[in-house]
């Protein structure tokens, strides 16, 4: 525990008291604390000043101010321990301690309030280009589900079209089957016409022929027996003739 000269100095002040009276001497008493005090210097920071938090809502600035921060806190720290060190040195340490130490803490304030913002700043800064990026993937991801699908439903309706036309096609295909078909039915049942045709054309012409040789045939007979009975006439006639004669 470092030593204290609190007690040196307090110890002889509070005897002289019956003799000065307690108010002039504690009066003396403060002046040579200030006296001593004052030798030592002031731990404070002026780190908010030169960074008001209403300058810290631009990220450069704040990230400029955290490094600030840290050079002034270990700056601070440094004039402590110095001035820690001569505290020990002088009449009634624990005051000269006690404003020390109410020194650093308001340094400290200081240094945590820009340190504070300049971080919340940063940290937001960040949250916001963490949730830039993540909307531009998310968009990115979107369009690119959208293309997806966009394609996909491309790809669909090529295949449609390919099987209307692969359908269209086999249905042509069908059609023209079908008329060569008809086409084939209709040329034989035209052959099939001309060679009725031709066979009743030929029976009827043998027919013909048939009827004209036998007409031909019957007239023959006929005159034949025309003759015939032409002779036969002929002959009585004559027979008649040389009866008659006798």
């Amino acid at each position: 525990m470092p030593f204290s000269t609190d007690y040196l100095i307090r110890k002889p002040l509070v005897a002289l008291i019956p003799f000065y009276g307690g108010r002039r001497l504690w009066c003396l008493a403060g002046v040579v604390l200030l006296a001593g005090c004052s030798q030592l210097g002031v731990v404070r920071t002026d780190i908010a000043t030169q960074y008001p938090l209403a300058s810290l809502a631009d990220t450069s600035v704040a990230s400029t101010a955290r490094q600030a921060v840290a050079a002034e806190r270990l700056r601070v720290e440094q004039a402590a321990a110095q001035r820690r060190a001569e505290c020990y040195e002088k009449f009634y340490a624990n005051n000269c301690l006690n404003d020390l130490r109410q020194d650093e803490v308001n340094a400290e304030r200081a240094l945590f309030a820009v340190d504070t913002e300049a971080r919340r700043v940063l940290r937001e800064a960040r949250f916001q280009e963490d949730a830039a990026r993540i909307a531009a993937k998310q968009a990115e991801s979107l369009e690119r589900a959208a293309a997806e699908a966009a394609e996909r439903q491309r790809q669909a309706q090529a295949y449609r079209e390919r099987l209307q036309a692969q359908e269209a096609a086999e249905a042509v295909r069908e059609i023209e089957a079908n008329l060569a078909a008809q086409r084939g039915q209709v040329k034989q049942a035209e052959i099939k016409a001309r060679v009725t045709a031709k066979e009743q054309a030929q029976q009827a012409a043998e027919k013909a022929f048939l009827e004209r040789a036998a007409n031909r045939e019957a007239y023959a007979k006929k005159l034949e027996e025309a003759k015939r009975h032409a002779d036969e006439m002929a002959a009585k006639r004559a027979k008649k003739g040389q009866s008659a004669a006798r």
